[in-house]
């Protein structure tokens, strides 16, 4: 066995963190999300989160005087729109990004490609899979390229939309 000694005069090398919460509601996700450093909440509107973090106390965030920006996300356009603002933001801005839920936004985007595609939804069987799988893939490499700590959110209340 080996020990390691940690140096505690050694300068640390700040490294972005990612973190993936999962419960039902009231488990406490998004609470913890705006717990992390100068965090910008992109709340999938429906979900509700938003509303536990306007309800939390100053000193329940990582710095007090700086709560949580929380973009309220209602369309998928919203949703685009705020990861690329993102990449304008200062790391003394913005330390964190949280988004909340990424299950609801799954759920929000299903519906909305079974809305703007239904001739290509019902041509093929894995359509909405496929584009659902490229969307959040897409999403998530642009998120994790801002060089911002993220935190995802999932929701599990059993009533996510089969796909």
């Amino acid at each position: 066995m080996r020990i390691i000694k940690v140096d505690p005069t050694k300068p640390p090398v700040i490294k972005e963190i990612t973190a993936f919460c999962y419960g039902p509601s009231g488990a406490g996700k998004s609470f913890y999300a705006a717990t992390w450093p100068r965090p910008v909440v992109l709340s999938i509107g429906i979900e509700g989160g938003h509303e536990t973090i306007e309800s939390m106390a100053a000193d329940d965030f990582y710095e007090p005087d700086h709560p949580p920006e929380i973009r309220v996300i209602e369309s998928i356009e919203d949703m685009v729109s705020q990861v690329k603002e993102l990449s304008t933001r200062s790391r003394s801005e913005v330390q964190t990004v949280v988004i909340d839920s990424v299950s609801v936004y799954q759920d929000m985007y299903i519906d909305w490609l079974k809305t703007n595609f239904q001739a290509q939804v019902q041509a093929n069987k894995y359509f909405v899979w496929d584009k659902t799988l490229e969307h959040l893939q897409h999403l998530l490499h642009q998120i994790h390229s801002l060089g911002l700590n993220v935190v995802w959110c999932c929701h599990d209340d059993g009533d996510s939309k089969p796909l």
